[in-house]
């Protein structure tokens, strides 16, 4: 399958090798760790899927990260199954990411998290995605009706 497929927060890119499993082959997983790219790649490698797929450590807040991802050709697909629910949860003012035990309740009031980073985040997934394409988002703190007002436009 042709479909250029790109994980947003891959983690240890396990799901972009159970679509290596399934016949695609143009697949690409970031994250903004470095430590778990380096896990991706080894299991990549150990599966002799390390060509089938690529990762790379990026930001995907940057927009220079996302120009580099993207290169000469948007993506047919975006997959995210948690990384837009950990972008939401940054506090207002702070460098760092809420972590779980913050994750309460309140933790997603507009008036104590960072909603530049929402608007940056809708930016990266426009950049990247293909006028066609499909982006696929799994969310444990957002309805379908929250997402869709999120990247409407």
């Amino acid at each position: 399958m042709g479909s250029r497929v790109l994980d947003l927060g891959c983690g240890n890119g396990h799901l972009l090798l159970a679509l290596a499993d399934e016949g695609f082959t143009s697949l690409v997983g970031t994250d903004y760790s470095e430590k778990a790219i380096e896990l991706a790649k080894s299991i990549a490698k150990d599966r002799d899927l390390d060509g089938l797929v690529t990762y790379y450590a990026a930001n995907i807040l940057d927009m220079g990260d996302v120009a580099r991802l993207r290169g000469d050709r948007p993506f047919d697909v975006l997959l995210d199954k948690g990384t837009y629910d950990a972008i939401c949860l940054k506090p207002a003012g702070e460098d760092q990411y809420a972590t779980d035990a913050d994750a309460d309740a309140d933790a997603i009031d507009s008036d104590r998290v960072d909603l530049t980073v929402r608007r940056d985040y809708v930016a990266s997934v426009v950049a990247l995605l293909a006028d066609t394409g499909v982006f696929l988002i799994t969310s444990c703190n957002w309805t379908m009706q929250e997402l869709t007002s999120h990247f409407q436009d």
